[in-house]
């Protein structure tokens, strides 16, 4: 429509601000109509330089995130580009419209046919899907001029690397939980790579770039899931509100709680639980007790992987 029109020129001008100057990314951005990816419970944010959930514990990324991998992966057209992480099938989209054929691999079933089957009515036919565990690559079709990774990794996946083309370039995000730095990484022979380290990806640190009046920390829920010791995840909660305060200390910081999974444990579920009321005393900060109030738990205010909420309980959470 011709207010989504509006609104990519608007997102186009941001990423302009930002550094990607790219014409050809430039016109894919303005091109591909970014709300059809979301659910649409988010449609009408769809164009802010955010990234919203997808479901299965997953998110599409923030339209600057993928300019800068793109921008970094150098694609030429007719490209033979391999994605790691179809997620949305946004980013795949992007790549195909700069003229790459690309296989994109994903993990989750539902998520790989929601993306199959958006990207086929779109017209994007030089991208084919594929359901499958993302680092084991694409042998068969193997070796590609680039790849693209666009989940975080805690080490350089050789068996991804084996799959680049000698000359090609794999993108890809390396660190851990808190803070990655995105490596360009070159194959120059058959067992000699070359390494380019880009900026920190920081989240925080990225946040606070722009001014900040009030704050809404909800961050923990996935160090729960992954069993990270709650003593780590109030260590880095701890951090962040220390962050926000020093750079904006009249910045009003609202906390909202989150709780772990009870197949976790009796013990660490306690403990995970009374990480955040502990934060929001010693820091005089506002407390959400718990985020997912009236929601979590609720099979049918939750998506399939019983994580992430439906439309209907983002409203609830929201309300």
């Amino acid at each position: 429509t011709y207010r989504h029109r509006g609104l990519r020129r608007q997102l186009i001008d941001s990423l302009r601000e930002k550094g990607i100057h790219q014409e050809d990314i430039l016109a894919a951005f303005n091109a591909i109509p970014r709300h059809f990816f979301l659910d649409k419970a988010f449609e009408e944010w769809a164009y802010q330089d955010k990234a919203f959930p997808i479901g299965y514990d997953q998110t599409i990324s923030q339209p600057y995130t993928v300019a800068y991998q793109t921008a970094l992966l150098k694609v030429e057209p007719k490209d033979k580009v391999l994605e790691i992480g179809t997620g949305s099938g946004y980013q795949a989209a992007v790549l195909a419209y700069l003229g790459a054929k690309v296989f994109t691999l994903e993990r989750q079933e539902a998520l790989y046919e929601k993306s199959r089957q958006l990207l086929a009515k779109l017209g994007f036919a030089n991208v084919r899907v594929v359901w499958k565990d993302g680092y084991e690559g694409l042998e068969d079709q193997a070796p590609f001029d680039k790849i693209l990774v666009t989940a975080g990794a805690t080490e350089k996946p050789q068996v991804l690397l084996n799959q680049l083309k000698i000359g090609g370039y794999m993108v890809i995000p390396i660190g851990n939980a808190k803070v990655q730095q995105m490596y360009r990484i070159t194959r120059l022979s058959e067992i000699d790579f070359e390494d380019e380290i880009f900026d920190d990806f920081e989240r925080v640190d990225w946040i606070l770039k722009q001014s900040v009046d009030i704050f809404v920390l909800e961050l923990g829920g996935n160090d729960a899931l992954r069993g990270i010791k709650p003593e780590e995840s109030y260590k880095n909660l701890q951090s962040i509100i220390d962050k926000v305060r020093t750079k904006y200390p009249q910045a009003k910081i609202i906390l909202a709680g989150m709780q772990a999974p009870p197949n976790m444990g009796v013990a660490f579920t306690k403990a995970f639980r009374e990480i955040y009321p502990k934060l929001a005393k010693e820091n005089n900060i506002a407390l959400i007790p718990f985020l997912l109030e009236g929601v979590g738990g609720i099979s049918k205010l939750n998506l399939p992987d019983g994580i992430h909420p439906t439309p209907q309980g983002h409203k609830i959470v929201a309300e």
